[in-house]
């Protein structure tokens, strides 16, 4: 329960313990406002390490790899490459392999996977990647915004940065949903 989670990273904060998140995005039952106010939630807990978002994977004798389920919960999947993250990709040419993701259900269209993806990717560079913390922080309470209001208006942003980050995570969404795997590279900066 996110009552004992709270108290646990309380203490450990106390002591200097670092604590992180995971949470896994696109089960059913999830809505956009139900996955939005979880993470707001989350991050009222004191959260001040890393936050991880994976996406729902479908792995055979699993429950949601179970046909009736999927029916029962309209599960629809996405198959994607499967590329390895976080290190640098390595060429292996005999073996494909790939995975299937959860994109649908009957409480999440595929145009709200969309959007979650796209705020919990923003989430995670302004929370865990530092890249808006303070900012998070100051804004919430100093002015008692909403974590998710404020990760909403850069999503809404018309700035040319924000707008083309907001583009770039878009892109990101439809690769996914179009075959190809979670990892990003961007060689200009670096190899992994």
């Amino acid at each position: 329960k996110l009552q004992a989670y709270s108290t646990l990273q309380e203490r450990f904060n106390t002591i200097d313990i670092p604590v992180y998140a995971e949470m896994i995005l696109g089960l059913p039952g999830e809505t956009y406002d139900s996955w939005k106010n979880g993470l707001d939630e989350l991050l009222e807990t004191g959260l001040n390490n890393q936050l991880f978002v994976y996406m729902a994977e479908v792995y055979p004798n699993t429950e949601l790899a179970d046909p009736g389920y999927q029916e029962k919960y309209k599960i629809q999947t996405a198959r994607i490459q499967l590329s390895e993250i976080h290190c640098s990709p390595r060429q292996q040419n005999w073996l494909d392999e790939y995975q299937h993701i959860v994109v649908e259900t009957f409480s999440m269209s595929r145009r709200d996977w969309q959007r979650m993806v796209v705020f919990s990717v923003l989430t995670m560079l302004m929370h865990s990647m530092k890249l808006g913390y303070y900012v998070l922080i100051y804004l919430h309470f100093i002015n008692g915004l909403k974590y998710s209001d404020i990760i909403e208006a850069v999503m809404r942003s018309k700035r040319s940065f924000l707008a083309g980050l907001i583009k770039l995570i878009h892109e990101y969404t439809e690769n996914i949903l179009s075959g190809k795997g979670r990892g990003v590279l961007l060689p200009d900066y670096s190899d992994v």
